[in-house]
């Protein structure tokens, strides 16, 4: 636990030195190839750095369901394993592991690549999309995405490339937003929940579209049981999950976590509605409308997990829109005591993962590099 709390206790004091000193040019020469970019990037880079040869140089006992994903890598068998007749595995997943397998047959080469593949398409997503402050998006990574990174190996491919996706739909380029959601549901399917937002960009989006959200996400609370039936029969291989103690509440409530993308939520619609010309660009304004509609989402998932327990794993796909919610709030809206609000999202974060931490349930404690098992 000390060397992750450690982790995102540097992370976050780092975070709010920049603050703190405000953006500064970061001057990097490479032979005779000169450029420039500013300490936000660099420290994007490092942090992404180091979180990903923490992932990639872990032992294959780290993470509860890591050992599985290594058989599955190891042993064809269990790669084409079947439930009800039906592969247990997507053929995204299947394909991909059927790619490596030319490559390499080493288990740790298996865990490495994966953690780069899904490390760099995050890298891209909070690249492009939370440049309002990459500190705040890390901050809100690390005790989600990046915990579950050590364990749920293939949702964590899926998460990576659909969520690249959320660009394409808030410029409405449909197709291309289908294709990478697409992509990363043949991964794990749960990622194809992400194209509800495709219907949402017919039209423009606009402050209505939060109302729609909003009401879409308690429709989907009150009718769940419905709702749930419907999902089942199209992908009865779920239904180990519905019948199997995974649906039970987690003993360890994200509750915090929920509160926080409330009050986020409320203060973003409230800035929205009150000072909306604020944001001119209506690109920019369409992605913020967006990343609004998106934590809300989360917001009821989040509901849902406390009640049915697997639900947390949903949540995962909305933690980015909440990572581009809070850095262009703090972009746009936050004027005044910009260090304060870093801070109190630094602290709640951190307790959040100090908390997780303790229930260990995806069991990366106790931590150990590969190279250092006996």
């Amino acid at each position: 636990m000390i060397l992750f709390m450690t982790m995102f206790i540097v992370i976050a004091l780092i975070g709010l030195m920049l603050v703190a000193n405000q953006k500064k040019k970061v001057f990097i020469t490479v032979g005779d190839l000169p450029f420039s970019t500013d300490s936000e990037h660099v420290y994007l880079a490092l942090c992404f750095l180091v979180m990903f040869l923490l992932c990639a140089l872990r032992d294959p006992s780290v993470g509860v369901d890591t050992k599985t994903y290594v058989q599955t890598f190891i042993n064809k068998n269990v790669l084409e394993s079947e439930i009800d007749g039906a592969n247990k595995f997507e053929i995204g997943y299947r394909l991909y592991i059927s790619a490596l397998r030319l490559i390499t047959n080493n288990k740790q080469a298996y865990i490495f690549i994966t953690a780069l593949i899904t490390f760099i398409g995050t890298y891209s997503f909070v690249e492009k999309n939370c440049n309002g402050s990459y500190c705040l998006s890390i901050m809100i990574f690390t005790p989600f995405l990046y915990y579950s990174y050590f364990s749920a190996l293939r949702q964590s491919l899926a998460i990576a490339i659909a969520i690249n996706g959320f660009h394409y739909i808030c410029e409405r380029k449909w197709i291309k937003a289908t294709a990478l959601i697409v992509m990363g549901g043949s991964f794990h399917y749960t990622a194809l929940i992400l194209l509800a937002f495709i219907p949402l960009t017919i039209t423009k989006w606009t402050k209505r579209k939060v109302m729609i959200a909003l009401l879409m996400s308690a429709a989907g609370v009150a009718l769940f049981e419905p709702l749930m039936n419907l999902v089942l029969r199209f992908f009865p291989i779920y239904t180990r999950y519905w019948e199997s103690g995974m649906m039970r509440p987690e003993q360890l409530s994200n509750g915090t976590f929920s509160m926080l993308v409330i009050m986020m939520c409320t203060f973003s619609f409230f800035n929205l509605v009150k000072n909306g010309n604020v944001i001119e660009d209506q690109q920019a304004r369409s992605k913020y409308i967006c990343a609004l509609a998106g934590s809300i989402f989360c917001v009821f998932i989040s509901i849902l997990g406390m009640r049915q327990g697997i639900f947390s794993r949903v949540t995962r796909y909305f933690i980015p829109f909440t990572m581009v919610l809070t850095a262009s709030t703090y972009k746009y809206y936050v004027n005044k005591f910009k260090f304060l609000f870093c801070l109190g999202v630094a602290l709640i974060m951190g307790a959040y993962f100090y908390v997780k931490l303790r229930g260990n349930m995806y069991q990366i404690i106790p931590y150990k590099f590969f190279f250092g098992s006996t």
